[in-house]
Order: structure tokens, then C-alpha cells, then sequence
């Protein structure tokens, strides 16, 4: 079973910060965001993935959505 992960959409005077990755030849972009530490929360994690994927602080407004990825692979739970 996969673990819990969190993601951070960036906005910034109307640009939106999105990571590069390259896998088999194809080319996709993501939201910075990974696993969630059993010890954190979901916002303490997207808080630390901004800072570790793209080396910015970020101020947290209210969260837009939950979602559940189709295989099961992200977490279903709210925030803790």
C-alpha cells in the first residue's frame, strides 16, 4: 500500500510552479509534493516538498480538494 502524499499548487503573479520529469522517453510535469513522514501533517508536508524540490518557503492558504488517485495511490484521509 502506498503511502499518504501531499502536493503544493504554487501561484505566483499568475504562473503556476510545476516540476519537469523525464520516465521512458516521456516528458510530464507535477505538482512539487511527495510522502507524508508518519510524524507531520499534510500541510507540514507540502511545506517541506516546496522547500525540498524547488528551494522556496511557502505560506499555506486554505486547502482547494482532496482527491484519490485511480489505482489507490494517494491517501483519502483530511489533513491531520
Amino acid at each position: 500500500m502506498a503511502r499518504p502524499s501531499s502536493r503544493v499548487v504554487i501561484v505566483r503573479d499568475h504562473n503556476v510552479a510545476l516540476i519537469r520529469r523525464e520516465r521512458e522517453g516521456a516528458t510530464y510535469y507535477v505538482f512539487p509534493g511527495g510522502g507524508v513522514e508518519d510524524w507531520e501533517s499534510f500541510a507540514a508536508t507540502a511545506v517541506r516538498e516546496a522547500y525540498e524540490e524547488l528551494g522556496v518557503w511557502v505560506r499555506l492558504v486554505p486547502c482547494c480538494g482532496y482527491s484519490k488517485h485511480p489505482m489507490g495511490s494517494c491517501a483519502t484521509t483530511p489533513p491531520r
